[in-house]
């Protein structure tokens, strides 16, 4: 019984949240919206479903989280921050830019 449940609930899951789940695009031919892709975990806890993305060097207030025909999007932008005593990286592997993930 409750890995029929886990199962049914997984795949709600799955429609909800198509490409989190299988790393697929919903539109292979649609160009790619974003520089880079925010890491995503999600779990069933009590009920509800809880997603959380890793979002480092992310300012809050600059990202928006939308939910359009059973269909979560998060989107933003991290942006570099320039040394401000002028010295140069000789390394740099985070990545920026915008970013939106659906």
């Amino acid at each position: 019984p409750f890995t029929s449940q886990f199962h049914l609930h997984h795949h709600h899951v799955e429609d909800l949240f198509p490409r989190f789940v299988d790393g697929a695009a919903a539109d292979e031919a649609a160009p790619p919206a974003a520089s880079w892709l925010p890491a995503v975990e999600g779990r069933l806890e009590d009920g509800t479903y809880i997603i959380q993305f890793v979002l480092p060097g992310v300012d809050p207030k600059a990202v928006e989280v939308s939910v359009m025909d059973n269909l979560l999007t998060i989107k933003g932008e991290r942006k570099a921050n320039h040394d401000p005593t002028g010295k140069d990286y000789f390394v740099r592997e985070v990545a920026y830019g915008a970013f939106e993930r659906s």
